[in-house]
């Protein structure tokens, strides 16, 4: 063989190892539905309003995290 062909089939053989390991490693993940959730209190004229005033004082250092198998 030459050079050009021992990199094409080193090249194939690490690719076909490296997409084992990802479906081995897939196979090992577990699904998780993640609830993220924030309760911001706004003085406004209408539901509207408030949504719109509640995405601008919008601060995710404070966020509540539930985590749930599925």
């Amino acid at each position: 063989m030459n050079n050009a062909q021992e990199l094409k089939a080193h090249l194939e053989d690490s690719n076909k190892a490296r997409i084992y390991a990802a479906k081995k490693k897939q196979d090992k993940l577990k699904k998780y539905s993640v609830t993220i959730s924030k309760t911001i209190s706004v003085l406004a004229d209408d539901e509207c309003d408030a949504e719109e005033q509640a995405f601008s004082q919008f601060d995710c250092t404070d966020l509540d995290f539930e985590v749930h198998d599925e």
